[in-house]
């Protein structure tokens, strides 16, 4: 199976719609399928992270250039992925101590009766 959480990635002038998810076999099979794609017996050791405006995927958080804002959130998934429910906004500038409150999300907070 696959752990998928949607997030908004959040930097200054920046909101990135994006989709990360880790693998998380539940049988051998699973395993197998992983473990022949390159991934070994351990998978959940990864994080894929992509940016839902292009579909731009990657697995190495290194991988995105020479830019801060998904390195950055690519490697406090990596290290908080317990921590980070669907939906949560990941505040790059908040990460790097450059603010103090995160900031909110851009998503309308609509109430469920008058949708």
């Amino acid at each position: 199976m696959i752990d998928a959480k949607l997030i908004e990635v959040r930097d200054s002038m920046t909101t990135i719609p994006a989709l990360a998810w880790k693998p998380d076999p539940s049988d051998e099979a699973e395993l197998w399928f992983w473990s022949r794609s390159g991934f070994g017996r351990t998978p959940g050791d990864y994080v894929f992270l992509m940016r839902l405006s292009d579909q731009e995927t990657k697995i190495d958080p290194y991988g995105w250039g020479h830019t801060r804002t998904m390195p950055t959130v690519h490697r406090h998934l990596m290290e908080h992925w317990d921590l980070v429910r669907n939906g949560d906004v990941i505040d790059v500038q908040f990460l790097l101590g450059e603010t103090t409150i995160p900031k909110e999300s851009e998503r309308p907070h609509y109430n469920l009766t008058g949708l």
